[in-house]
């Protein structure tokens, strides 16, 4: 299979002023960085489709490492608009496509599925191998848009799929009305069976951020040995004054337009309901005596924890709670703040594979 690839502003277009162009051709292009030259490109169109799939093969001789793309610019597919009048690379997806069929770029597919209560949108990474896939459960005030080029990096470092997904009321999935129960960690445990059947998933390894990573520990206690490995990054474990403190100071930033802008950047005029949903259930009074105690036990596979020493939402008291109330837990403590995977990407990479190469 041609490896993932990036290419460069110029891109590709399509063949102009032929209604009747090619549903396949090859174009050989320079790919954008040094020694990349000599690229082989196939565009492959599909009747009635809106978007072309562009499929790069690398020279034998250079290896691909999306990892030594982290902390560069934002890298991107390109996706090539099937109607000659339209010249030039299209980087944002029409939504509306994705009910019917999936979207494929170089690096990734995109899709949606019907669950009870909507549509989830799903995005997955390609890493190649047999091993259970990788499922990316975002933290509350995120999406699979804000993961960035870290599930990339992750599927080619572990050579396995890696499939993140929106939970209803965020990014692209649908909307909600109603603000999340004071039992939405166990509730979105639940609703996880269904996403998984629709998928197809009968295996999978759960790797979960800050609240993600409650939701990922209390999947495990459900889904027995279908759940083969959890990472934690950053999870709360119970309800700490270190974690309202932060949720308090959040919600006072929120208040600033432009800082609720780059909220609803990511989850457009579903953002007040993310916000909402995160900010006035933590702070309930009625969410207080919440923990995640009770899943711990139940679960069968191994476990780590990553965890920041400066983390602003939560201390290392979240992991030691985990890892000693699991069958098999370890844990990693970090001099970082509340992302790992953004602050220290290499070394959540490095701790991932070692964990899974034992154990899944």
């Amino acid at each position: 299979m041609p490896a993932p690839w990036f290419p460069g502003r110029d891109a590709i277009v399509p063949p102009r002023g032929d209604a009747n162009a090619p549903r396949s051709y090859r174009r050989r292009i320079d790919a954008d960085g040094p020694g990349h030259d000599g690229a082989r490109v196939d565009l492959h169109f599909r009747p009635g489709a809106r978007l072309a799939l562009a499929v790069v093969e690398l020279p034998a001789r250079r290896a691909f490492d999306p990892r030594a793309r982290l902390g560069r610019r934002r890298p991107y597919g390109v996706h090539v608009p099937v109607s000659p009048r339209r010249a030039g690379p299209v980087r944002r997806i029409d939504r509306r496509a994705l009910q019917d069929r999936a979207v494929v770029t170089g690096a990734h597919q995109d899709n949606t599925v019907a669950v009870p209560g909507g549509r989830v949108f799903v995005r997955r990474w390609v890493g190649g191998g047999e091993r259970a896939p990788i499922v990316l459960l975002h933290d509350s005030l995120g999406s699979v848009e804000q993961w960035r080029e870290f599930p990339l990096a992750l599927a080619s470092a572990m050579q396995r799929d890696v499939i993140a997904y929106d939970r209803l009321g965020f990014g692209h999935s649908s909307a909600r009305d109603a603000r999340p129960s004071i039992h939405f960690v166990d509730e979105e445990a639940a609703a996880f069976a269904a996403f998984a059947d629709a998928i197809g998933l009968t295996r999978f390894v759960l790797f979960g951020h800050s609240v993600g990573g409650a939701m990922a520990l209390a999947i495990a206690a459900t889904q027995g040995t279908r759940c083969e490995a959890v990472i934690t990054e950053s999870a709360q474990a119970f309800v700490e004054s270190r974690t309202l403190d932060g949720i308090r100071a959040a919600k006072i930033a929120f208040e600033d337009p432009e800082q609720f802008a780059r909220l609803a950047k990511w989850h457009g005029d579903k953002a007040r309901w993310v916000l909402e949903a995160w900010t006035e259930v933590w702070l309930s009074p009625d969410f207080a005596r919440w923990s995640i105690d009770a899943a711990l036990p139940r679960i069968a596979c191994p476990v780590l924890a990553i965890h920041g020493e400066r983390d602003e939402f939560g201390s290392v008291a979240f992991p030691q709670r985990i890892a000693q109330g699991v069958r098999d837990g370890r844990m990693i403590v970090h001099p970082c703040g509340h992302v790992p995977h953004r602050e220290c990407a290499d070394d959540v990479l490095r701790w991932s594979a070692e964990f899974l190469e034992g154990v899944a």
